[in-house]
């Protein structure tokens, strides 16, 4: 087995009578889509499996168990099996289970709940809590079942290498055919025939089906902002006392508002010795994930001063980029975008955990006061502006203007100076922005060595799990496209947006960042997708939606996000003066809100970036091959070049 590689199925059939035609043509229709409701629903009570199979053949069981690995080889009259594993468990001689990842229960208890039942099964795995990837052999039931967390945490790929044989893993092992990602809501079970499951509950489709509703009272939004922030605490606790983590923390750190508040959250409740925190960015660019992880790393040691913080930082070259790449590519395959290969190569180097201590002295040398002083932080608001091409009447009334109906204009992105009299941005996800001075490249440059200040301190973490903000953007609508032009037309848009990005959180992300994580022998630990925080936000009816500025509800002008910002200076820009119609979207303000609460007040301005911007590894990416970040963008999948190795 390859180092990276934990779990792997192969199940070939003796002749042409056995086959995966229909599991085939399934997975791969979900795969394209993203979606699972599209294509097929089950009958909860007709489950479309019968177990009349043909038994195994017990002699043809052979377990052999080296020191890394074990493998389990089985047959019927119909197929054989063969599975490679790191973790294989006997449960007892009638039952096998080989498990990637972390499940939350016993095996005891599994063993009792599963041996020899088969009505039960499929139920007790599908209600199975953790992060986890499995295969689940019963020779008392004669079937082979796979599956992995309803969420998705865990990868799990399939390979459907020709009409007889599939292979399951949680990374590809090769590169001739297509390899797909097994939906979280769907079960193989491999008997008579081979068939699909599907899990009848899941909380991310309950989220995505939950009625909010209005919340008119400041008394009842505040409650609800903080049964959101207990939620994240009891995730954080959770994770950390089943991980044991009780020396070091470690969180991949942007500065941004999603890592901030993660490692807000474990310096004020978890009792540990030091709280790393992991900052990567490529060089010669002008990375603002340095910068706001400076700025946010001074404000965590500063409200927090009895916790060790570590701020680690990570920097990679170009030419480390260009070796390896192609490695990078083969492990987020089948993931092949130039958006996965930018954000795996910052996760690829992040889970290194080797870089150097950035020195807290730096914080107080004068060079650093001078920045911090002629930026203010506050000087460059990247509003979250859109202007309709609408406009207003005599009486405030929407006028369509040149037949164009609810259009919006493209407004070309400008940093707003101190005044707010230059253009607006039409970036609807954005907050507060560093200004770019010529001088930052020298302090978001990797080791600043231009300044006499920083000492480097070579460092590497022996850290095995890394908290990852991962999930906030869905659950809490960072992303751009959760504003746009329809949301003036449909209220529910940004809400019907949320839930897109929530069901296809599984492939976009999770499948690739765990194969990435994965391969440095690292964990991730996902606070913000945990069961009871996705409960609690179907439960309680908090709404993601962006919220306008200039027409919230009253109940949001008692909130610190909005009392931190100066809306009659806002209101009187000369962009709001003009007779169009002016929405001033403010994206992710629960978690804003959280941060303020602890202190965090530079951090919770801060604009949401993706990873690969913010540190600037599609910058690099698109600079080595000479191609610009339009064309980038629009770009598809990257080819290959190791297809037929």
């Amino acid at each position: 087995m390859e180092p990276s590689q934990c779990l792997e199925l192969i199940v070939t059939a003796k002749d042409n009578s056995y086959n995966f035609n229909s599991i085939h043509t399934v997975i791969k229709n979900v795969n394209e889509a993203g979606y699972l409701e599209q294509f097929f629903e089950f009958d909860a009570d007709a489950r479309l499996f019968e177990l009349q199979s043909d038994l195994f053949i017990r002699d043809s069981l052979i377990i052999d168990r080296q020191d890394c690995k074990t493998s389990c080889s089985v047959e019927t009259q119909k197929y054989h099996a063969l599975i490679n594993a790191k973790v294989f468990y006997e449960l007892c001689p009638l039952c096998f289970i080989a498990i990637y990842g972390n499940v939350h229960c016993s095996l005891s208890w599994l063993h009792e709940e599963i041996c020899g039942n088969s009505t039960n099964v499929i139920d007790t795995l599908h209600s199975l809590k953790g992060s986890f990837a499995l295969v689940y052999i019963s020779l008392g039931n004669n079937c082979i079942y796979i599956l992995k967390d309803e969420l998705g945490l865990k990868s799990l790929l399939i390979s459907f290498e020709h009409e007889n044989t599939i292979r399951i893993s949680n990374v590809a092992t090769d590169f001739k055919n297509a390899w797909y990602d097994v939906h979280p809501l769907l079960s193989i079970a491999i008997g008579t025939n081979a068939s699909l499951f599907n899990r009848c509950k899941s909380s991310i489709n309950s989220l995505c089906l939950r009625k909010c509703p209005a919340l008119e009272h400041v008394k009842e939004i505040l409650s609800t902002i903080e049964k959101v922030n207990s939620s994240l605490v009891e995730s954080i606790l959770h994770l950390c006392k089943q991980y044991n983590i009780t020396s070091t923390a470690c969180v991949l750190f942007s500065g941004g508002v999603d890592s901030g508040l993660i490692a807000a959250l474990l310096a004020r409740h978890v009792k540990v010795e030091c709280i790393e925190l992991i900052n990567v960015v490529f060089k010669n660019t002008n990375a603002p994930d340095r910068i706001t992880a400076i700025l946010t790393y001074q404000e965590l040691i500063k409200s927090f001063p009895n916790v060790n913080f570590r701020l680690v930082c990570i920097d990679v070259n170009d030419d480390e980029y260009k070796k390896d790449e192609a490695e990078i590519l083969k492990i987020s395959f089948p993931n092949t975008t130039r958006m996965d290969l930018n954000i795996a190569a910052s996760l690829y180097y992040a889970c290194t955990l080797d870089g150097y201590i950035f020195p807290s002295e730096f914080l107080t040398c004068d060079s650093w006061l001078e920045f911090i002083k002629s930026n203010q932080a506050s000087r460059a608001l990247n509003l979250s502006v859109t202007v309709s091409k609408r406009k207003r009447g005599p009486n405030g009334q929407s006028i369509p203007s040149n037949g164009h109906g609810d259009c919006f204009n493209k407004i070309d992105e400008t940093a707003l100076e101190h005044d707010f009299d230059t253009s607006c941005i039409e970036r609807e996800y954005v907050f507060l922005e560093i200004i770019k001075f010529d001088s930052l490249s020298a302090f978001a440059s990797v080791d600043m060595s231009n300044d006499a200040c920083i000492q480097e301190s070579r460092y590497k973490s022996q850290c095995q799990h890394l908290f990852l903000g991962s999930g906030a953007d869905e659950l809490f609508g960072g992303y751009a496209r959760h504003v746009s032009i329809e949301i003036e037309r449909d209220p529910n848009f940004c809400m019907q947006e949320i839930n897109r990005d929530l069901l296809r959180l599984w492939k976009r992300n999770l499948g690739r960042d765990d194969r990435i994580v994965n391969f440095r022998n690292k964990v991730a630990l996902y606070p913000f997708l945990n069961q009871e925080v996705i409960y609690t936000l179907g439960l309680h009816g908090i709404v993601s939606n962006a919220i306008d500025l200039f027409q919230c509800p009253e109940w949001f002008k008692q909130l610190r996000v909005y009392g931190m910002l100066d809306v009659s200076r806002l209101r009187n820009a000369k962009f709001v003066k003009s007779n169009r119609i002016v929405y001033l979207y403010i994206n992710k303000w629960v978690l804003r809100e959280l941060c303020l609460g602890l202190g965090l007040v530079a951090c919770a301005r801060f604009k949401k970036r993706a990873i690969q911007f913010g540190s600037k590894s599609a910058k690099v990416f698109n600079r080595l091959l000479d191609i610009s970040n339009r064309i980038a963008s629009s770009s598809g999948p990257i080819q290959v070049d190791f297809a037929l190795e």
